[in-house]
């Protein structure tokens, strides 16, 4: 029991910190997924602490009606290393590993959200409805892309990759923009 009050302890304090930052991008409205927040070193090393430190006590099972009260920091704590692992997937360009992550930091909500931490589930929830609309528009002109690139039409293949690669940065398609790029000058 002591350990999970340090957590508790540990966690607000943390949460606090970042709850209190509302002008951070990570709360602002989403616009574009290019512009995904990262948290802070600080607070990212902070949260990766936390979570190791108390990653065996919250996945006990017996431990369940003991972290009733601890509930909403728990839940905090472990969608702040979702969305670590959504904006690192997502800049690297691995489209199903972040629509993984967001996923899973959705999934992670308590059924009863404490006011203070209304903020940061109402942000992660907008950012997940952008992903999930913008995540559909990148397939599109992927396959737009593909379509025409198959039929030997590279300019306009070229243009409906590079709307993809607006929405999402995907290494895989700069390539393919590149290849397409030299083929069109016959190199």
């Amino acid at each position: 029991m002591k350990a999970l009050a340090q957590f508790q302890a540990d966690a607000k304090a943390l949460l606090e910190t970042l709850l209190a930052r509302k002008d951070e991008p990570l709360f602002r409205k989403a616009k574009a997924l290019m512009n995904a927040p990262e948290l802070s070193d600080d607070a990212s090393r902070q949260v990766s602490k936390l979570d190791a430190r108390y990653a065996e006590l919250l996945n006990k099972h017996y431990a369940d009606r003991f972290l009733e009260h601890v509930s909403n920091e728990a839940a905090a704590v472990e969608l702040l290393v979702s969305w670590s692992e959504f904006t690192r997937s997502l800049k690297a360009g691995e489209v199903a590993m972040s629509e993984l992550a967001i996923q899973k930091a959705v999934g992670l909500k308590p059924k009863t959200i404490a006011p203070e931490y209304h903020p940061l589930w109402q942000s992660v929830g907008n950012w997940h409805a952008l992903f999930t609309a913008e995540e559909a528009k990148y397939y599109e002109h992927l396959d737009k892309g593909n379509s025409l690139a198959d039929r030997g039409r590279n300019a306009a293949a070229i243009r409906e990759f590079q709307a993809a690669y607006d929405i999402i940065q995907n290494p895989s398609i700069a390539e393919r923009i590149k290849k397409l790029n030299e083929q069109s000058l016959g190199l």
